[in-house]
């Protein structure tokens, strides 16, 4: 397994949002730490090198995990591009699933430094397109996500520039739910009371499925942080991707599924050890399910992880633009459907930059200074001498 540092760094946003009290719905609460991963990166890319607005928004994104697996910009970049591309080659490669990854960093009239437009092309993808409302980019999330986001920004939003990524997925079980099974049956929700649900049976018992990559099932009672859990790994047909489905023990967590998911060691749960043959179980019955979150702002729970310059008068994102920028948001919308045949899923991070309320830096000849005229091209000077004494003015 490479680097889980994404999905650590996501575990620290979830862990943050629920802190702060953020908003989610009813429904559940979903986040894609990798949307929002490498909307920030993005975003890193702009800062000034060697200030607190880069430094703060450096330690999150490479140093989730320890040792860290890159130490400059040029390789966090690289990691962050060699994944995407991975993701979406390993999608392409499969029958049934589909991934879509993109960026796009849109700007209202405000000037997007060369070096960084260059940057965000070659690593991200992203291209640099104008936008003076909220229309355009949301018509284009609600293409880049299936249809399944149709307002990632308020209509009504003011901004001098946005990075935004977007996140498709679909994706076939190995082994599908059958329709024929799938009952009304009760479940309780995180207030005690109990409503019926759709509940999709998957059977196994007498079964026998060759060249497949199986389900499979992971029971830990001894993990004093969650209590203990019960874990399924559902795998999605011919590729890589897999979905787990946690039980915390009830005792420890009641009915709080967000304690438990902060509770748990993602690292360990996404490895390999102590994941077992589904056998164990002649069944698994799991509810379907969607669940949307919209214009989350992730906002409060990065400054709670010290991002708190970037979102400042202070911050300074000279290499974005030479406007003086910082951020005033960060929306992240997600929606998650499961049901018989397999998981439809998408999320968007968009990252708004505004002024700061603070004037730019000026350059005030106000003393002494040298003034010469010359030719660029041939670097021939004509005129060079120094200004001790302006013109006085009357």
């Amino acid at each position: 397994m490479v680097s889980p540092i994404v999905s650590v760094f996501g575990a620290d946003v979830f862990q943050q949002l629920v802190a702060v009290g953020a908003a989610f719905g009813p429904a559940g609460a979903f986040i894609s730490p990798l949307s929002i991963y490498i909307a920030l990166a993005l975003a890193l890319n702009g800062a000034t090198p060697n200030t607190t607005t880069y430094s703060q928004l450096w330690t999150p994104l490479a140093k989730s995990i320890t040792p860290a697996p890159f130490v400059t910009l040029p390789q966090l970049n690289s990691y962050t591009r060699v994944l995407t591309r991975t993701l979406i080659r390993e999608a392409r490669a499969a029958d049934g699933t589909e991934m879509m990854i993109s960026n796009v960093i849109f700007t209202n009239r405000t000037p997007v430094e060369a070096e960084y437009a260059a940057v965000a092309l070659g690593s991200f993808n992203a291209p640099v397109l104008n936008a003076t409302s909220a229309t355009p980019i949301n018509n284009w999330v609600k293409k880049k996500t299936n249809n399944l986001i149709a307002e990632a920004v308020p209509s009504t939003l003011k901004f001098k520039l946005l990075v935004v990524n977007s996140i498709y997925f679909f994706g076939s079980w190995v082994i599908p739910f059958n329709k024929t099974y799938t009952r009304s049956e009760p479940f309780t929700t995180p207030e005690g009371s109990k409503i019926q649900v759709y509940m999709m049976h998957s059977k196994f018992t007498g079964m026998v499925f060759e060249g497949l990559r199986l389900p499979q099932i992971r029971i830990d009672d001894t993990d004093a942080a969650s209590g203990g859990y019960r874990a399924v790994k559902l795998t999605y047909r011919d590729s890589n991707f897999s979905a787990i489905a946690l039980l915390c023990d009830e005792k420890k967590h009641k009915l709080d599924a967000s304690a438990c998911l902060n509770s748990l060691d993602i690292e360990d749960v996404l490895s390999g050890a102590g994941w077992r043959d589904i056998s164990h179980f002649d069944s698994i019955k799991l509810p379907r399910f969607e669940v949307e979150v919209k214009q989350l702002s992730v906002t409060k729970a990065l400054q709670a992880m010290g991002v708190k310059e970037p979102f400042s008068d202070a911050a300074k994102f000279r290499k974005l633009s030479s406007t003086p920028l910082k951020i005033d948001d960060i929306y992240h919308s997600s929606v998650v459907k499961v049901d018989e045949e397999g998981t439809e899923a998408a999320a968007v991070t968009v990252v708004v930059f505004g002024p700061t309320a603070a004037p730019g830096e000026t350059l005030e000849f106000n003393r002494p200074f040298v003034f010469l005229v010359y030719d660029e091209e041939q670097a021939a000077v004509m005129f060079m001498g120094v200004v001790n004494r302006p013109t006085e003015a009357k």
